[in-house]
């Protein structure tokens, strides 16, 4: 099981910090510590495209990292392997490893627990505090429209969607809609476009595909007798806010599906 480890030093020491995942690199600015930030993965916000790229989040340059000196390495439970935990123990570096992110709770309190080890407590509360009241309005001004379906697809090739044990469930039903596989008790499942098409969702939603989202959006408008093709509501989006797991990352992304979806939901 991966566990943080606590250090007996003062957090305020860290001043080269390296991040092995998007959401990491995304909280470390958030929390205003991105002068601390020396190298990152591929994929990261562009907001970080000018700090050093130490490779993949499965595959990260364990000598680059140990050559870089870093005195804190940041890493996922859910994203890196256990085998880059032990490379980067091994070596003996110090590691703090992020916790769970099933649900919007989860990753407020892991959000807590980060600004907490990194000495800004209060920047950490700030922020989840004003992530939770665009969360709780956002739910307000939707509680009674709850009537709309939507397919959110996160994967091609084979077909990924979001079950009911993902943060994306949250995301969905705070901008007042359905996830139409809220009855999978999982994560992230893979589905059948024939079962997409049986559940015949009112919009489609393609996220971070990449190079693939262009090709499964052309897909999907095929399938003329789909809903969300009659309604010409199949969209594709790269926005990292939805797969960045953050407080505030979270939010946003809510406030834009709920935009997104607005138009579907006065067509019906």
């Amino acid at each position: 099981m991966l566990l943080s480890i606590a250090f007996a030093i003062n957090a305020f020491a860290f001043e080269r910090i390296i991040s092995l995942a998007p959401s990491v690199t995304r909280a470390i600015y958030q929390l205003d510590l991105q002068s601390k930030l020396i190298a990152v993965t591929m994929y990261c916000p562009d907001f970080a495209k000018g700090k050093e790229n130490i490779g993949s989040i499965l595959a990260p340059n364990i000598e680059r990292i140990a050559a870089l000196k870093p005195d804190l390495v940041i890493i996922t439970k859910e994203g890196n392997n256990v085998s880059t935990l032990n490379k980067l123990r091994s070596i003996g570096l110090n590691v703090y490893v992020t916790g769970n992110v099933d649900s919007f709770n989860d990753i407020c309190g892991d959000f807590i627990n980060l600004g907490n080890f990194l000495g800004c407590p209060d920047k950490a509360h700030k922020i989840v505090g004003d992530a939770r009241s665009k969360m709780a309005a956002l739910a307000i001004k939707n509680k009674n429209n709850k009537s709309l379906k939507i397919f959110y697809q996160v994967g091609a090739q084979p077909i990924f969607t979001a079950g009911n044990k993902s943060f994306v469930n949250d995301i969905i039903a705070h901008a007042g809609a359905v996830n139409i596989f809220s009855d999978i008790n999982s994560r992230f499942p893979q589905v059948s476009r024939e079962e997409v098409i049986r559940r015949d969702p009112d919009a489609i939603v393609l996220v971070a595909l990449g190079n693939a989202g262009i090709a499964e959006k052309k897909t999907w408008e095929s399938f003329k007798a789909l809903r969300a093709v009659k309604g010409g509501n199949v969209y594709l989006t790269g926005d990292t806010s939805f797969t960045d797991p953050s407080p505030q990352s979270i939010a946003e992304a809510a406030n834009k599906l709920a935009a997104i979806l607005s138009g579907v939901a006065h067509e019906k």
